[in-house]
């Protein structure tokens, strides 16, 4: 008796001892975002670390190599794409406040023009319905996209810390693997390298398939809308590439502010962009898969789109794109955690 009392306060300290973590990781989410960032990178890198290591080059010197590609990369993004990229966005704030004067003149002219047409009460009363929604839609999102980027920004401050992070980490990766595996006691062992290895299967398998996607939708959509002399070609290709990474509604997102800043230039334009996208997007969806997200993480559709407006609500843009491989790997970690609590009820019916 007093045997299963004791497991069942052992189970009762287990779960407040996990809501407390959980409830401490979201006091401080932006203090861990940039511990979080340089462990992912750390993950992603060390593939490459491992090949270099089986070719008889050291681990300090594999990662050595590693920091030159990197700054070779950097560099040469630095030369060639940065004074674009800043150039667009100066010209981007100036002429933001501009597009939304133009989109709310032309919502206002449609509105003047269809009154001129002689309509039934209920058909005008429908369409008037319509346009105030539309209107509403466009000025929300555009404000909502704004923000969104604009709290990204400040958290990517916190962010150039994380390249040093990686650096230990991977420098030394061994022995925080040893390390943490002799703090976890013994019996626990098994199920931890279990979850470890899941975990690393769905999080990096997942990130570095849609980092590697998201760079060609990325690449493909800034040279189409340069074909098409969009404005901002190079933000706006950028963008699309970004928010691919969002399962579902990555694409829609990315899409919107091409077509919308196409349309106010011309609306064959804007048909052109909607056309360039839908083309894109059955190119990835080919390669990708329409299932791909629930088969690699094992989550249901319905679970990622509410993981999706979670991490929206509590990450704002990183927490669209990391939500889904961190829903996976909480479901990874809370199975295993069911797994022992039934194991020590089992011992405890079997006493």
């Amino acid at each position: 008796m007093l045997k299963r009392y004791k497991n069942e306060l052992k189970i009762g300290i287990m779960l407040l001892v996990l809501g407390g973590i959980i409830y401490f990781i979201l006091l401080i989410k932006k203090v861990l975002l940039p511990f979080v960032f340089g462990t992912f990178l750390a993950y992603l890198f060390n593939p490459l670390i491992t090949f270099l290591r089986k070719r008889n080059i050291s681990r300090i010197t594999a990662l050595y190599i590693l920091i030159l590609v990197v700054l070779i990369l950097f560099i040469s993004i630095s030369i060639f794409i940065l004074p674009i990229f800043i150039r667009e966005l100066e010209e981007l704030t100036v002429t933001l406040p501009k597009y939304v004067n133009s989109l709310e003149k032309y919502v206002e002219y449609v509105n003047r023009e269809y009154r001129r047409i002689h309509l039934p009460e209920v058909i005008k009363e429908v369409i008037d319905q319509a346009l105030a929604k539309l209107e509403n839609f466009i000025l929300n999102f555009i404000e909502n996209l704004t923000t969104s980027v604009i709290n990204s920004l400040t958290y990517i401050v916190s962010l150039f810390i994380s390249p040093i992070i990686t650096y230990y980490i991977l420098k030394d990766y061994e022995e925080i693997q040893s390390s943490f595996l002799n703090i976890v006691p013994k019996k626990y062992r098994k199920p931890v390298l279990k979850s470890g290895r899941e975990i690393s299967k769905i999080f990096v398998g997942f990130l570095r398939g849609q980092i590697w996607v998201s760079i060609i939708v990325g690449v493909f959509s800034t040279l189409g809308l340069m074909l098409f002399k969009v404005k901002f070609y190079l933000l706006l290709g950028i963008l699309a590439g970004i928010t691919n990474m969002i399962p579902y509604f990555g694409p829609v997102i990315g899409a919107i502010p091409a077509v919308m800043i196409a349309f106010l230039s011309s609306p064959v334009k804007a048909f052109g962009v909607i056309i360039l996208f839908s083309l894109i997007q059955q190119v990835e969806s080919s390669i990708i898969g329409p299932k791909i997200f629930s088969n690699r993480v094992g989550l249901h559709p319905l679970t990622i789109i509410f993981v999706l407006l979670a991490g929206a609500d509590i990450f704002d843009g990183w927490g669209l794109i990391f939500a889904v491989p961190v829903a996976g790997s909480l479901k990874v970690i809370f199975k295993i955690f069911i797994e022992q609590i039934i194991s020590i009820k089992g011992l405890s019916g079997q006493e």
